[in-house]
């Protein structure tokens, strides 16, 4: 069944989606800087299409205030994202948070650092369950636990290998997955596990990948990227030689590991040592070999982002479904009290 994005103005009723305990309503706040923010709305929603099955899922979207935006994505905004201050009257069972690029070294020096703390705190007393990805995990464990994040020596890109290190409902059916990473900063496990946090999924190469906490909420946190498309990463290298020849980057990106095959990764090289020999970066952008290339890539994690998003709705229909049940026992419970003082009277 396909995912319902919630226009901002009403919709007309739809039998296939109607409310109850079998749909699931989630808040997508999407924080993604303009050259990936409506790809990875189209990315989640995507995701949720494949996972949800025959379960109706309805998307709204929300973006943060704060964050700066050019023509094109405003207008997006303006037509179909809700403002931030109307998630606080609203009601969802789930919400997703995501990344975006960051500006300063401390995240809470970020223009966007109070509106989306406000957010966190909301969709832990309002949701079954929020997942965090990418910043979004760094900033929600730092306003929540006090960990602090990492600077990595060098970029962690590519895809790894990450095994399931705890028996948990969201890792039904996954025992180990090729997953794409793509960042600069990391957590410490030992932090995470000594404040609460469980791991679920974890590389030899490129440390925790996924892990949760229960409290009021379910909070799940990705530091890898099931949502990616095969050419994310692709994408995204190419985006960092872009800024290495403008002079907006000191170094030359290093190719994500483990994600080119063995010609692509050649010309990637090669690419790479034409560019470094040249004094002037400016004049080889126009033909450097690689931004033009376009190399067989496959998506070897696409049916395990697909498992753990259905199991995420599961989970969040079988908790709706024990509210239902929980309610329906205390309205018999108190209709039954009501029924026997009636009868003494």
């Amino acid at each position: 069944m396909p995912v319902l994005i919630e226009p901002v103005a009403p919709p007309s009723p739809r039998s296939d989606f109607s409310p109850g305990a079998g749909r699931v309503d989630i808040g997508l706040i999407n924080n993604m800087p303009d050259s990936g923010f409506e790809a990875t709305e189209r990315r989640f929603a995507e995701l949720l299409e494949d996972a949800a099955g025959d379960v109706p899922v309805i998307l709204y979207l929300y973006a943060l205030p704060s964050i700066d935006r050019f023509e094109r994505a405003r207008e997006r905004v303006h037509n179909i994202y809700r403002p931030l201050e109307a998630l606080f009257s609203a009601s969802f069972d789930a919400m997703i948070l995501t990344g975006t690029e960051p500006s300063e070294a401390d995240l809470r020096d970020e223009p966007y650092w109070l509106s989306l703390t406000e957010a966190i705190d909301w969709a832990e007393r309002n949701t079954i369950s929020t997942i965090f990805s990418c910043l979004a995990v760094h900033a929600a464990v730092l306003h929540r636990s006090g960990i602090r994040r990492h600077r990595l020596p060098r970029k962690c890109a590519g895809l790894f290998e990450e095994t399931v290190k705890a028996d948990h409902p969201l890792m039904k059916g996954i025992s180990r997955a090729s997953i794409p990473h793509s960042r600069w900063n990391s957590l410490s496990e030992d932090d995470l596990v000594d404040a609460g946090y469980s791991v679920l999924m974890k590389s030899a190469d490129a440390g925790v990948g996924a892990f949760v906490k229960q409290s009021q909420s379910l909070s799940v946190f990705f530091q890898n990227h099931v949502e990616y498309d095969a050419d994310t990463l692709l994408r995204e290298y190419r985006r960092d030689i872009r800024r290495y020849l403008r002079g907006e980057s000191p170094a030359y990106p290093e190719a994500p590991l483990n994600y080119f095959d063995e010609a692509t990764s050649r010309l990637a090289a090669l690419s790479r040592d034409r560019i470094l020999s040249t004094v002037d970066r400016g004049a080889v952008a126009p033909d450097c070999a690689f931004l033009g290339v376009a190399p067989p890539l496959h998506n070897p994690w696409r049916s395990s982002g697909i498992q753990i998003y259905r199991n995420w709705l599961r989970h969040i229909l079988a908790v709706k479904q024990q509210r239902s049940d929980l309610a329906n026992a205390k309205a018999r419970h108190t209709e039954m009290l009501h029924q026997v003082v009636l009868s003494a009277s």
